[in-house]
């Protein structure tokens, strides 16, 4: 029989703890020791990045890494070169005069075509894309080298401004200001009329008002009052004038109430316009024409009159006549245009080739009126 095995003594949970930890003598010199730490990984030396230049050929829309300068493809989000994020990378942008150069579409090929296989070929369709390229290119390159002409060489900035920019400027005047210039008549004559106190007809388109130059005529029974204005030369007639009656006694004598004209060109061609209705007062009033161009001579018929009480004696202020300012546009006529006065003021000078004069072999000078 086997005797029992004694068991060891636990020590008691009641008494305090011996200190095992070396403790210095009294009155010793050691050195106190440090606290205990918790293991830490240590950390890796940081990599220094030099901004460099890029390794590629950069290209409109890449992305530059602000950290060591590499172009990167729009595609990717880190630097294909020191792997920092692209997300504030600058985007390389098109430079203005590569705006002019259309860009080339990448080659496409159909499902189950390869390139460099032999067959026949599709034809190739040119969109509208495809000339406006090559045409905006062709354009951007002759404005630059026009530009360059028109700075430096005095005879094609002259020959530009005389035969470009100054009619373009005449016609766009012509259009927005729409003046006239009045036209003066060479002779005038009365058919179907007797003219009283001799006044000459031609008071009639002299451009003139008052009653100094108001024509009064008896109508001549059964006939129609023609009013003839002759010019020295082909006018267009874009505008008529027209006064009607006596200004200082307007009710005492008879009015025209309605009139048409028949113009007469140099080939003797005839054109008419009308009838035109006017206005019983002494007002001015203007009335556009149409057909007009090129007349040598203009017929003003009388076909209604407003008939004073005991007066049949027709009384007329003035007629004038206007041609649209501007109508040429050329360099001779912008010449005579700054020549000849830009309006009738009593005794000023008009010369001969000027529109405003009757008589073209001798200046005439406007009467005072």
């Amino acid at each position: 029989m086997l005797a029992p095995v004694a068991k060891p003594a636990l020590p008691d949970a009641t008494a305090a703890p011996a200190d095992t930890a070396e403790k210095p003598a009294a009155g010793g010199t050691g050195a106190a020791q440090p606290d205990a730490m918790k293991p830490t990984v240590a950390k890796k030396a940081g990599k220094v990045i030099q901004k460099t230049k890029p390794t590629r050929r950069l290209q409109p829309g890449d992305l530059i890494c602000g950290d060591c300068g590499e172009g990167n493809p729009q595609a990717r989000k880190f630097c294909s070169r020191c792997g920092n994020t692209l997300e504030n990378a600058e985007s390389v942008k098109r430079k203005w005069w590569a705006k002019l150069i259309p860009k080339r579409k990448a080659k496409t090929l159909d499902v189950g075509a390869r390139p460099g296989v032999g067959g026949v070929k599709a034809r190739k369709k040119r969109s509208f894309g495809a000339i406006m390229g090559p045409l905006r290119k062709g354009l951007g390159l002759f404005a630059i080298l026009f530009g360059l002409l028109f700075t430096f060489v005095a005879p094609v900035r002259e020959w530009t401004q005389d035969n470009v920019i100054a009619p373009v400027t005449c016609r766009w005047n012509d259009f927005r200001n729409q003046e006239f210039d009045p036209l003066a008549a060479a002779s005038g004559q009365v058919i179907g009329a007797s003219t009283i106190d001799g006044i000459d007809p031609l008071v009639l388109f002299d451009r003139l008002t008052g009653p100094a130059s108001t024509w009064k005529g008896v109508p001549v029974d059964g006939e129609e009052i023609r009013l003839i204005a002759t010019f020295a030369r082909p006018v267009d007639l874009d505008l008529m004038i027209f006064r009607n009656g006596d200004p200082e006694s307007f009710t005492n004598f008879s009015r025209p109430a309605e009139v048409r004209l028949v113009m007469t060109d140099e080939a003797g061609a005839r054109s008419e316009f009308g009838p035109i209705a006017l206005t019983d007062s002494n007002d001015v009033q203007n009335h556009e024409l149409e057909n007009g161009g090129g007349a040598v001579q203009v017929e003003v018929i009388v076909t209604q009159r407003a008939n004073a009480p005991t007066n049949n004696t027709l009384a007329i202020e003035d007629i004038e006549f206007q041609t649209q300012a501007g109508g040429d546009c050329s360099r001779e006529a912008r010449e005579l245009e700054e020549r000849c006065p830009s309006g009738l003021v009593p005794g000023v000078s008009i010369p001969p080739e000027c529109p405003g004069a009757p008589d073209p072999g001798a200046a005439t000078t406007v009467p005072a009126g």
